[in-house]
């Protein structure tokens, strides 16, 4: 190319044939590429000959061609333009490049002279870290714990946002060029700047706990390093950790209670591993055995139980039963392995978990005395029961004799009385003594029927007076007869007629109090 100056010639020269940079040359008319240097060849991939049947045009996206011709249209004369531009390569694969442009004259023709400077990897670079700070600055307030960095004095370089609401602040940026213990009391203050220098000193990570206005906080101080094993930050983490303390102080104390409960339950209890070794025992088992804690645990289920009536035998299958869940409950011959007593016991035995681990329960009761009560308990049914027998011989007995009596009893009036109540009957009486001999022979025939046995048996709460009327009544007497039988009134007959009807339950009830009382015979 002829430059119309030395001047272009001059800086065509120093540009153009750098080794570093892809220059291009294209005509401001046209478009077309008129000349690219041989780094430019290499960068993008194209002959020097393909490259002279372009246009600037063919080097963009399609979209971002309106772009460039408004940048090339723009550039002012005599000055320069620094644009950021996306090239395609031959390989299409695409570069972001920082852009400057010159302008330049030939033979009276305007030209653009175009210095590509690949700012791909850098902007890779560049964007990596900026991504990678964004991930960090995620990561950082992504915790549920107060973060931050430090440098090795201990003045805080960047932090989460947890750590700024831990000390009231607005946003994190203001913790930034504080010392990390700034508002820690002195002793407080002092034992972190230890926990740092042990961190850096070790060059590995110091964990430990300390209290702040009624806050535990676990600290982490994590020592960065650089390539030589130096290091060149601290990275802490503050967990409160308050809740926790305040659970395991409350998981402590319920392990305690509970500890009481098993030890001073009634019954024994001991907790076995699935091959019968004991793992644990409360203070009543050791009584029942006569053992120590320091030997309860030295035996298996074996050596509690006494051998009798092939109890071991039948061990197995118990054991073998209750592994495959199936609770058991039974009687047991147990065994003190100290003294070779043996006792009534009642065992259940159930399969469970025991501290994270599959184990067997074993709920042991003393029924000796249980078992003694019950012998004592049969033996007294067995004389109750040979009592009965006596008794209802004794009633059967008694009732045979009764009712020979009754027998005799009925015989002899039937007998002895009645036939002379007929002889009367055909003599010549008064009316008035005639009204005597009808009421004796009805009572007579009264106690012959079953009527006063059942009235007496169904309404034992009838008083004698009351059953002396409701005999009256029975045989038709009127409340006038009966008044002058029984020299009473007859308001007073009266009185007894409704306590009668009350006490047979037809007091509410239209029924004849004769017709009653005669059904009851």
């Amino acid at each position: 190319m002829k430059f119309d100056s030395e001047q272009y010639e001059f800086f065509f020269n120093q540009v153009f044939n750098n080794k570093q940079f892809p220059v291009l040359i294209y005509g401001f008319d046209t478009l077309f590429i008129v000349d690219v240097n041989d780094t430019a060849v290499r960068h993008y991939g194209y002959s020097r000959e393909a490259f002279l049947s372009m246009t600037i045009k063919d080097l963009h996206q399609p979209e971002n061609i309106p772009s460039l011709l408004k940048q090339i249209s723009s550039l002012d004369p005599g000055s320069v333009g620094i644009s950021s531009q996306q090239h395609r390569k031959k390989d299409g694969a695409l570069i972001d490049a920082e852009i400057t442009t010159y302008e330049i004259y030939a033979q009276n023709k305007k030209y653009h002279l175009v210095l590509v400077d690949n700012e791909t990897e850098r902007l890779r670079a560049l964007n990596a870290l900026r991504e990678s700070e964004r991930t960090a600055r995620a990561l950082l307030n992504a915790t549920n714990d107060a973060a931050f960095l430090a440098d090795l004095s201990g003045v805080i370089i960047t932090a989460n946002e947890n750590l700024a609401r831990r000390f009231h602040k607005n946003n994190a940026e203001e913790l930034i060029g504080l010392k990390m213990y700034f508002s820690s009391p002195p002793l407080v203050a002092k034992a972190r700047q230890q926990q740092l220098e042990k961190a850096i000193e070790t060059r590995s990570l110091v964990r430990f706990v300390d209290e702040r206005e009624g806050l535990f906080l676990e600290n982490n101080f994590f020592p960065i390093l650089d390539e030589l094993g130096n290091p060149t930050r601290i990275a802490v983490y503050s967990r409160d950790i308050t809740e926790q303390k305040r659970v395991e102080a409350a998981l402590t104390q319920s392990e305690k209670s509970l500890r009481a409960v098993f030890n001073n339950i009634y019954d024994g209890i001991v907790v076995h591993d699935l091959d019968g070794r004991i793992l644990d025992v409360n203070d009543r088992i050791l009584q029942m055995y006569g053992l120590t804690r320091e030997n309860g645990r030295d035996f298996t289920i074996a050596d509690y139980s006494a051998d009798e009536n092939g109890q071991l035998e039948r061990l197995k299958s118990i054991w073998d039963n209750l592994i495959e869940t199936q609770d058991q409950v039974f009687e047991w011959k147990a065994r003190c392995p100290l003294t070779n007593t043996v006792f009534d016991a009642e065992v259940a035995l159930r399969k469970t978990e025991w501290y994270g681990r599959e184990a067997i329960i074993g709920v042991v009761r003393d029924i000796t005395e249980r078992k003694r009560v019950e012998e004592e308990l049969v033996s007294k049914t067995k004389s109750l029961e040979e009592a009965n027998t006596a008794l209802k011989v004794l009633l059967k007995y008694r009732d045979e004799e009764k009712k020979k009596v009754e027998d005799s009893y009925t015989s002899n009036i039937r007998e002895l009385i009645m036939p002379y109540v007929e002889k009367l009957k055909k003599t010549h009486l008064e009316d008035r003594q005639q009204l005597f001999l009808d009421i004796v022979e009805e009572n007579l025939n009264t106690i012959l029927s079953p009527f006063l046995k059942n009235v007496s048996m169904k309404f034992s709460n009838f008083t004698p007076q009351e059953i002396e009327i409701a005999s009256h009544i029975r045989i038709g007497k009127t409340t006038k007869d009966i008044a002058e039988l029984m020299n009473l009134s007859p308001g007073t007959i009266s009185t007894h007629r409704n306590n009668i009807r009350k006490k047979l339950g037809i007091n509410n009830i239209n029924v004849n109090l004769t017709a009653y009382l005669k059904s009851l015979a």
